[in-house]
């Protein structure tokens, strides 16, 4: 992988992630855009030697989770007088149903166009998806839990520290699993934080789908303001970039070194 495209992917994807915590949903979304872009046009990624139907699947799982970063942080606007609102409105329900299931629909569908791209590799590659995700996967999984309770506990600014750790041991605990099953454990780290973040915007659109309103009961909702840093949608944001441009590149790889 050339160093140039892995130095502008982590810088766009670092900006992208930093706008997103602080807030600025303009520049997390040119960040985000340019890190995905960058992974589109990688020369992995175009190489003839990589099957058309892989690229193609591999390419529209990229446009995918950038229309998710863009639904994700372009969510409908809620003006100062509205900061009350009420959860009978049926306008407004529909709006937060829509917004949820425009990013569950885009994150389904580029999970879809990734199987779909892993299960075109050849077998002798996939032999190797088991045991690496057995490796891989738990340890994933523990770094996403860990990595927002050492946040929470700790505090966004204070935790570099911690944080810092907890990424260390994964990274090194990952470039292990890929040295004993190659590429594979890539796919399976990358794969882990996209299939965990689809499954909780499917469970959020589906908690969202609009009732109708009960006169006995009283609906409402108090939209508070955080001036705070936003350090759950920079973490969704580090999730999403991440694990698609490691699992796209990483399955580019596979495909193009078969036989």
């Amino acid at each position: 992988m050339s160093l140039r495209f892995v130095v502008v992917m982590a810088l766009a994807a670092l900006v992208a992630i930093v706008a997103a915590t602080a807030g600025s949903v303009d520049m997390a979304v040119v960040g985000a855009a340019v890190a995905l872009g960058v992974a589109a046009v990688h020369p992995a990624l175009r190489d003839p030697g990589v099957p058309r139907a892989t690229r193609v699947l591999l390419s529209g799982a990229l446009t995918l989770c950038a229309a998710a970063v863009l639904a994700l942080l372009w969510r409908w606007p809620v003006g100062t007088d509205d900061l009350f609102v009420s959860v009978r409105d049926p306008r407004w329900q529909w709006q937060q149903f829509w917004w949820h299931a425009t990013v569950a629909g885009c994150l389904v569908l580029a999970v879809g166009c990734l199987v779909g791209a892993v299960s075109r590799l050849p077998r002798e590659r996939l032999r190797h998806l088991g045991p690496a995700s057995a490796t891989v996967v738990p340890i994933t999984l523990l770094a996403l839990v860990l990595l927002p309770l050492i946040v929470a506990l700790v505090g966004p600014i204070t935790a570099a520290v911690e944080v810092a750790c907890v990424v260390g041991g994964y990274v090194w605990l990952v470039r292990r699993a890929v040295r004993r099953h190659g590429a594979v454990a890539i796919v399976a780290a990358g794969t882990t934080p996209l299939a965990v973040l689809t499954w909780f915007t499917v469970d959020e659109a589906w908690r969202s789908w609009p009732e109708p309103p009960r006169g006995d009961v009283f609906y409402a909702v108090a939209v508070a303001v955080d001036g705070g840093p936003d350090v759950e949608s920079g973490g969704v944001v580090a999730a999403l970039l991440v694990g698609a441009v490691l699992t796209v590149l990483a399955c580019a790889r596979l495909a193009r070194a078969a036989p």
